[in-house]
């Protein structure tokens, strides 16, 4: 287990491992028991919930595997890479019922696998339905994001991205 490990999840229910994504491609969303009926998905047990809030869904330990692409092999795909460092406002963002999200972010841009310029106060829209069927890549080296959360680089198709300084 990790930071996030728990023994059931908001609603009193076991939890367990769900794959999210398996070999580089998007596998399984999460859901709680509302979602899962609502969307006609597979309850995950992903139930997460406070004192002060409504039941949600959330990762208890959130692992994705390293791929087989280096972080240089991932830049060089495609033309023009935007590496996203960081991201701001993950509380306020993100729509949950319909998955859209615009996020504000920095990063770094690459052209042809070389690195350009520093990318500051940008935002990136889309919907992580799409983004996460987007997945190109993943990359070979997990890295710790938050106290729960290991993630490699992942490359995906596009997003859209508006007000990007350097």
């Amino acid at each position: 287990g990790g930071f996030g490990s728990t023994t059931f999840d908001g609603e009193g229910r076991p939890t367990k491992v769900v794959k999210v994504v398996e070999n580089g491609k998007f596998a399984n969303w999460l859901s709680n028991q509302y979602y899962a009926k609502k969307m006609g998905l597979p309850d995950t047990h992903n139930s997460a919930r406070s004192a002060k809030s409504e039941v949600g869904i959330a990762a208890h330990n959130f692992t994705i595997q390293g791929g087989v692409k280096s972080r240089d092999e991932l830049l060089r795909i495609y033309p023009k890479v935007l590496l996203i460092d960081s991201w701001r406002g993950l509380h306020f963002g993100i729509n949950q019922g319909s998955g859209d999200f615009s996020l504000p972010a920095e990063g770094e841009w690459y052209e042809n696998g070389e690195r350009k310029f520093a990318a500051v106060d940008f935002v990136v829209s889309g919907n992580f339905k799409l983004a996460l069927l987007g997945i190109h890549a993943v990359g070979t080296s997990p890295k710790e994001i938050e106290s729960s959360v290991i993630c490699p680089d992942i490359l995906f198709k596009s997003f859209s991205v508006a007000a990007m300084g350097a």
